[in-house]
């Protein structure tokens, strides 16, 4: 597991968050201590004819006042422009009608195959419903934390290579609304006892001389290499503003994981009730946590840049 990159909006948001109620809290102080030792008559009475400073402090006061305001403001209106920026950035992604849920299977009755014939069950209930379009399983959901790494290497090359790298079930991309650039989706041929298979991203596909389809990656914790069957477009995982990334994907059927976000593609209301609906059918003991919309997925990672801008423009102006 490795950190995802640093988001470029810390820096100024910390500076916006100390620089300006310590600048004045102390500017203010300054004010007040030279007035304690001030005739307030003689002071009212100096001022009257003009606004001016009186005094090489306060003129030096004023001048770093003035400076700190304006360097306040253009941190602020590029914190704002980078969260404007951050609302045009495309996931690679269709949010709308989406909605997510995560199943855990703690129990042990659930490993190996017994794990993957649970996940084919639930895809293919729901599947079955007249009121849902599309339904998948994939290990990470979009625009959420994702630190796993897979390191390989290609045929005929020795170096190893690193990719972030995600399990999803057939109908993945379909229910996301991604499109396959070339080669083929999962899909029920990519079975445990199958030939191990991958699909990657373009990103990742760019690096293959004459075309990612066909090629091989050997993982290194696998026996057997993987042939690449297909090219997706690349989706954004770490965040709205991760860099482009190579990414991995790997079938479920042969890389299980309990614990799954189901992706449903559905008009119909009450979606959550539909989900838990159908896992109490199968096993009333399996959880249900976490369902919201992809809509909502997308605005909470896009909440953060905002509230930061928002936050460091209003400090700015009282600056």
């Amino acid at each position: 597991n490795r950190p995802g990159p640093a988001q470029p909006i810390a820096v100024p948001s910390l500076i916006s968050v100390v620089a300006v109620p310590l600048t004045t809290n102390v500017f203010s102080a300054l004010s007040a201590f030279k007035g304690l030792h001030s005739n307030m008559q003689r002071v009212l009475v100096g001022s009257s004819g003009t606004l001016a400073p009186r005094s090489g402090v306060h003129r030096g006061l004023v001048i770093v006042q003035v400076a700190l305001g304006c360097l306040m403001l253009t941190v602020g209106g590029l914190l704002a422009r980078s969260a404007w920026q951050v609302e045009q950035v495309d996931v690679g992604f269709s949010a709308d009608t989406g909605v997510l849920g995560r199943v855990a299977l703690a129990d042990e009755r659930y490993t190996g195959m017994a794990g993957d014939s649970f996940y084919q069950q639930l895809q293919a209930n729901l599947a079955a419903r007249s009121d849902v379009e599309s339904v998948a399983l994939g290990w990470h959901a979009p625009v959420s934390p994702v630190r796993t790494t897979a390191r390989f290497t290609t045929l005929g090359s020795s170096d190893v290579l690193q990719a972030r790298y995600n399990v999803v079930s057939p109908d993945y991309f379909r229910t996301l609304g991604v499109g396959v650039l070339a080669g083929r989706e999962f899909d029920s041929r990519d079975r445990r006892e199958a030939e191990a298979v991958a699909i990657v991203n373009d990103v990742l596909a760019a690096r293959f001389e004459g075309g990612a389809i066909g090629q091989t990656l050997q993982l290194v914790n696998e026996p057997k290499p993987r042939r690449i069957v297909g090219v997706v477009r690349e989706l954004k995982y770490n965040g709205i503003t991760e860099p482009s990334q190579p990414y991995v994907y790997l079938p479920l059927a042969q890389a299980f994981r309990r614990d799954m976000h189901v992706h449903l593609r559905t008009r119909a209301a009450g979606a959550e009730t539909l989900l838990r609906t159908e896992l109490r059918r199968l096993d009333p003991d399996v959880a249900l946590a976490d369902v919201r919309t992809l809509s909502e997925q997308v605005a909470a990672a896009r909440a953060t840049p905002r509230a930061t801008a928002t936050m460091a423009t209003v400090a700015a102006a009282i600056a």
